[in-house]
C-alpha cells in the first residue's frame, strides 16, 4: 500500500494494523489523498469461570453459546485493551487478563466504535471455539448479533458480516467459551473509515 505524507508518496504495510491517529493520509485508487484516520481503541475484556458442561458436550459436535456471563463468575475485573481485541495465544490474553485459567473458561468484551463516514462496513471475528459479535443498532439497550459463530471449531476460524452503518458512536461487545489448547480472538472491520483495509476495531 502507499500512504501520503506531505504530498510524497510513502510505502507501508498496509492492513496489518491499525492506521495511527496522526492522521496519515493514503493513496488509493480513486481516493488519492483521503484522510484515513481512526479514533483510539475503547475495549474492555475479562475472563469468566465456567462450568465444564457449559463449555464441552463430547461426543456432541453442538458447542454453542449459553448466552453473555453471570458477573459473579468474573475473574478478575476488565481491562482496557488499548490496541483493541487481538489476541493470539493464552500467554497474549493473560497479559492483559491475568487470572485466565489454562482451560475451561469465557471470555467477553465490550467497546465502541466510532464511524465517521457512513456506507458499508464488514465486522469480522476470529476465533477458535464458539463465540458472537454484537452491535447495538439503536439508542436502546437491545444489541443485534452480527457474526455467530458458534459450533465446535477447534483451529482459528473468521467469520464476517457486512452492516451498513451511518456517522455515529456504535456500542459493540463479543464473547465466547475456550474449552482447551491455544486461544485466538481477533475483531476487525473495514470500511469508509478504515481506506476499505482491514483494521483491529
Amino acid at each position: 500500500g502507499r500512504y501520503c505524507r506531505g504530498g510524497t508518496a510513502e510505502a507501508r504495510p498496509c492492513g496489518t494494523g491499525r492506521v495511527p491517529t496522526d492522521a496519515r493520509t493514503e493513496c488509493v485508487a480513486g481516493r488519492a489523498g483521503a484522510a484515513c484516520t481512526l479514533p483510539p481503541s475503547a475495549w474492555a475484556v475479562a475472563a469468566y469461570g465456567v462450568p465444564v458442561d457449559w463449555a464441552w458436550d463430547f461426543p456432541s459436535t453442538r458447542f454453542q453459546l449459553p448466552g453473555e456471563f453471570p458477573a459473579a463468575a468474573q475473574l478478575g475485573p476488565a481491562a482496557p485493551a488499548a490496541d483493541g481485541v487481538a489476541f493470539a495465544g493464552i500467554r497474549a490474553l493473560r497479559a492483559l487478563v491475568p487470572r485466565v485459567p489454562d482451560y475451561w473458561f469465557g471470555w467477553g468484551a465490550s467497546g465502541k466504535l466510532q464511524v465517521v463516514l457512513s456506507g458499508q462496513y464488514t465486522l469480522c471475528l476470529d476465533t477458535d471455539n464458539s463465540a458472537a459479535l454484537l452491535l447495538a443498532l439503536g439508542p436502546g439497550p437491545a444489541f443485534t448479533t452480527v457474526v455467530d459463530a458458534g459450533g465446535w471449531h477447534a483451529e482459528p476460524r473468521k467469520q464476517c458480516a457486512a452492516v451498513a452503518l451511518t456517522s455515529g458512536h456504535y456500542r459493540v461487545k463479543a464473547y465466547g467459551l475456550h474449552a482447551f489448547g491455544d486461544v485466538t480472538i481477533k475483531i476487525t472491520y473495514q470500511g469508509p473509515d478504515t481506506c476499505g483495509f482491514e483494521e483491529r476495531m
